[in-house]
């Protein structure tokens, strides 16, 4: 479990470094299309694509970050009402459900990526070619299992000290 926690964070920091990497980067590429296109009357190819290719690249990045912190979308009002072990098991099941369908995404995305019809594949403006960018899924499902182990792993422990401190409904 300990080299798995120093894995996850090593993963976490290269994630959150791409994501800020790539917020900047949509900065600076967007600024430079509008400067070209409106002052310098010379319009750049490709720039439009590229954001919208580091874009992909945040979300899907963000998504993984969100199920390390497990900061995910909840309904609230329901888990308020739940005692901390139920609570705890809903947890669980849940990061299950996470996982599960993580390592689907991840082999399925994976033969998709391989795919001919990827693989050959360039994109419009940049020709690219298209593996590049869409290496962002099968990646972010296999981080989002990492996380979604490590999350399953922390909710039963914390899941077995309350069970043994007793008296929990």
């Amino acid at each position: 479990m300990n080299i798995l926690f120093k894995v996850n964070q090593g993963i976490t920091k290269i994630v959150e470094l791409v994501c800020m990497l790539s917020v900047v980067a949509i900065g600076i590429i967007t600024f430079s299309a509008f400067f070209s296109r409106y002052v310098i009357q010379q319009p750049m190819v490709g720039t439009d694509e590229l954001a919208l290719f580091l874009l992909v690249w945040i979300t899907f990045l963000g998504a993984t970050l969100s199920i390390r912190n497990q900061d995910m979308i909840s309904l609230t009002f329901v888990i308020e009402r739940l005692s901390k072990r139920k609570y705890l098991i809903i947890q669980t099941c849940t990061q299950v459900i996470i996982l599960g369908f993580s390592i689907m995404g991840f082999i399925f995305g994976w033969r998709w990526l391989m795919s001919s019809s990827i693989r050959e594949a360039t994109s419009v403006s940049l020709e690219m070619p298209l593996w590049i960018p869409m290496l962002i899924f099968p990646m972010t499902m296999l981080i989002m299992s990492l996380f979604s182990i490590e999350g399953i792993i922390n909710t039963i422990k914390k899941l077995n000290r309350h069970g043994e401190a007793g008296g929990l409904s």
